[in-house]
């Protein structure tokens, strides 16, 4: 029977993620899905990949992003939690960029959320579920293949 030091339960970007990072460590990790289909449709794969928090890019200084959040929570934020979250979010896409994710910028496409990151390729704005080869779907199948 195979032993494993970490298992993920989902093949979408937590579970992925979490388990491609263990892999990283050194860990024997494996992600266990419940869905049959390789490609089967589930948030990850069909999302269209804008990263921002209240509409602001998601790799703002940390202290342009607390201030950001405290704004957005009208001060309901826990500062310490706030300031985690600022100071992670950059490595994250740094790490997300490691494991050969690209991303591009929102420039006037949407006005709200101008200079968000977005995951490329991105999705078009079209009426109906239009995942396939687009920002999520080309994630996982990245991640997937990098866990191995």
């Amino acid at each position: 029977m195979p032993q494993f030091d970490f298992v993920a339960f989902g093949a979408g970007f937590a579970g992925l993620t979490a388990a491609n990072r263990a892999a990283e460590l050194g860990l024997r990790a494996v992600v266990l899905e419940r869905e049959t289909d390789e490609r089967h449709i589930n948030n990850s794969r069909v999302t269209n990949g804008v990263a921002n928090i209240a509409y602001n890019p998601i790799d703002l200084p940390v202290d342009d992003m607390v201030a950001v959040i405290e704004r957005a929570s009208a001060g309901n934020a826990d500062p310490v939690l706030a300031r985690a979250f600022a100071a992670s979010s950059q490595r994250v896409i740094e790490w997300l960029r490691a494991e050969d994710v690209v991303f591009d910028r929102l420039n006037g496409e949407n006005a709200i959320a101008t200079g968000a990151l977005r995951l490329a390729p991105h999705r078009r704005a079209v009426n109906g579920i239009d995942w396939d080869g687009n920002c999520g779907d080309v994630v996982l199948q990245q991640l997937e293949k990098n866990l191995g």
